[in-house]
């Protein structure tokens, strides 16, 4: 069975998916292939999509081909030209989200964008008030290890340069 599944797999072409963070300050750059659609997803609606050389009519003669249904979190790219490049602004919970569009040898299959880092943890804010108590508490660690020795006070001390 093992055998079978890996004479299996070999004949699987290992799919460009691509995965990003949301950020708005970025230009993601989407490489796609003639004859092959790139498909791009968002993790919600998206409001609004605006182009250069990039339509959702053939006859207007796009460099490339948009395939989008409003309502939706995902688009569709294609090139309908070969080199064929393009650039589409994407409207996002009030965000305007760019993308570069340009023809290569290996197309990406699916670009996907995440609200939460791709790496790390999901950042969280601290407000003032939990700020200072983490402030007092360094500052009088040095004493509460000297009088309570046994006790963990939750604070790691590092020398500058390390």
């Amino acid at each position: 069975m093992i055998v079978l599944q890996a004479l299996l797999m070999t004949g699987v072409a290992e799919a460009d998916i691509r995965t990003y963070p949301l950020d708005a300050r970025s230009v993601y750059t989407v490489t796609v292939g003639v004859g092959q659609p790139t498909t791009c997803v968002f993790p919600g609606i998206i409001k609004g999509l605006v182009g250069a050389n990039v339509s959702m009519k053939p006859e207007d003669n796009p460099g490339i081909l948009l395939s989008h249904a409003e309502g939706t979190e995902y688009f569709s790219v294609r090139p309908l030209k070969e080199n064929a490049a393009g650039a589409l602004n994407v409207m996002f919970k009030g965000q305007v989200y760019p993308f570069a569009f340009v023809c290569g040898s290996k197309p990406d299959q699916a670009v996907i964008l995440l609200e939460e880092a791709v790496i790390g943890s999901r950042r969280t804010t601290i407000d003032a008030a939990a700020l200072r108590e983490f402030l007092q508490r360094a500052k009088q660690d040095e004493r509460l290890r000297a009088l309570y020795p046994a006790v963990e006070t939750g604070v790691q001390r590092t020398t500058p340069g390390t």
